[in-house]
């Protein structure tokens, strides 16, 4: 089986391919001989591509696809992947042989996307035990689309039996690692960069999130011990010392997230880590943040969204503006960088609210600040039917539309403006009309700048 991944995207930073290495490592384990394609860094993907095929000679073709689009608004600086990777995927069609897409971004539209693709299967949700058996039907001859995580188009009918989820995360194997380009994968000091998950799925209910959906509500938690191992082979056999945690949020359950801070330290572990936090003092207290500190942690992110209790009821977040401002100075008296995410524009924003949570950052002195205008809109989602209901945006949403508050009025983009211009540490994409102003905003608050 031949893996591809079809990512090329390396704003913020370019993204290893863990989940398909995790894939390759179940098909290996299961008898299957596999390649990996990383397309991410090289010149001539579609060369590359076809030379893999030819030398290779797969008979089953994998396809990842992690992101729909870069999420960025407005529209002049959203990047829609999918029209990008028709010519691969082409590539793949003429092989002759079934070709299976996968990946968070494809099991956000599963449908639309095998339609546009016009391909047969693909696999939705946790994808290293539905492709085992999904090459199982294939090879004896049995009903691919019988199998749970799998959708199928038969007459032009689409059918789906549920989505698989790996309950037990400690039974599958460590990805394969050995097949990523990993010296490709660097900080901007040229340090090699990796990541790990310790746990899959995610229980809250932000209104516009789809985690929930591609990883179920469930939290499915790897022992700590485990994780620790995968840390302590990717620092002493890849010489990887710098790796983000890929978890929805990391200190979800908080238990867990303490187990595998103490575990790190009491192996003595050398590893500059950086994860997303659930942004509620009970899960960051001082004493937590000290401790993940301590443990290697070298920046804590914080989807915040917003700092008006206003606009935070209205994207369904757990907390309130006072609980995000009690975060942020545990932050500082734990004297670990912090990074909010803000996702400004949602219900109930208004100029006033804007400039709110805007201060609040200001006076929080944050390390560094990510802070996207519009939401992408996904369908399902309860976010993608208020727009619906306000006007904002309809219809199948399968190309890029975003939410943004029709209470947005006057002069709103000159208080972006305004913060930005006076926080150079700040990113703030919307502000950006080109190319080349939206790679000058993103270097404003490079993550990986800062381990």
């Amino acid at each position: 089986m031949l893996l591809v991944s079809l990512n090329r995207e390396k704003i913020p930073y370019p993204v290893p391919p863990l989940g398909l290495a995790s894939v390759a490592a179940s098909l290996r384990q299961a008898g299957h001989a596999v390649s990996l394609l990383d397309l991410c860094f090289c010149p001539g993907p579609v060369e590359e591509l076809q030379r893999r095929i030819e030398t290779f000679v797969p008979e089953v073709i994998g396809l990842s696809i992690r992101n729909i689009d870069n999420v960025k608004y407005p529209l002049s600086i959203n990047e829609f992947y999918l029209p990008r990777f028709r010519v691969p995927v082409e590539v793949c069609r003429q092989a002759g042989v079934p070709v299976i897409p996968g990946g968070s971004g494809f099991s956000v539209l599963p449908g639309p996307i095998l339609e546009y693709f016009n391909l047969d299967y693909g696999v939705v949700g946790d994808g290293e035990l539905a492709m085992v058996h999904l090459l199982q039907a294939l090879t004896n001859g049995g009903d691919p689309g019988s199998v749970p995580g799998v959708i199928s188009r038969r007459g032009g009918k689409q059918e789906q039996v549920g989505a698989w989820l790996c309950r037990e995360l400690d039974t599958l194997p460590l990805p394969a690692r050995d097949l990523i380009a990993r010296g490709s994968y660097r900080t901007a000091g040229g340090k090699p960069v990796g990541n790990i998950q310790s746990k899959r799925g995610c229980p809250m209910s932000c209104s516009y999130c789809v985690y929930p959906r591609v990883e179920g509500r469930m939290m499915r938690l790897r022992s700590p011990g485990l994780v620790a191992d995968e840390l302590e082979y990717m620092t002493g056999h890849l010489h990887i010392h710098h790796i983000h945690f890929v978890d929805s949020l990391f200190n979800v359950p908080l238990e867990h997230a303490e187990a595998i801070c103490r575990e790190i330290i009491r192996r003595e572990i050398k590893v500059q880590w950086v994860a997303t936090f659930y942004s509620h003092p009970d899960y960051c207290s001082t004493e937590f943040l000290t401790l993940a500190k301590e443990a290697g942690c070298a920046l804590v992110e914080l989807g915040i969204d917003s700092c008006s209790d206003r606009v935070l009821e209205g994207l369904g977040k757990s907390f309130s503006a006072s609980a995000v401002l009690a975060v942020l100075e545990n932050c500082r008296r734990a004297g670990v960088n912090f990074m909010p995410f803000l996702l400004l524009g949602g219900p109930g924003e208004n100029r006033a609210t804007l400039r709110e949570s805007l201060l609040h950052m200001e006076q929080a002195g944050t390390t560094v600040l990510l802070a996207n205008v519009g939401i992408r809109l996904y369908p399902g989602t309860a976010l993608a039917g208020r727009a619906a209901e306000e006007g904002v945006a309809g219809g199948d949403l399968f190309n890029p539309a975003f939410y943004v508050s029709p209470e947005l009025n006057g002069d709103w983009e000159n208080v972006l403006a305004e913060f930005g211009s006076r926080n150079k540490h700040w990113s703030i994409p919307y502000l950006a009309r080109t190319a080349g102003e939206y790679a000058e905003h993103d270097g404003r608050c490079r993550v990986s700048d800062l381990f």
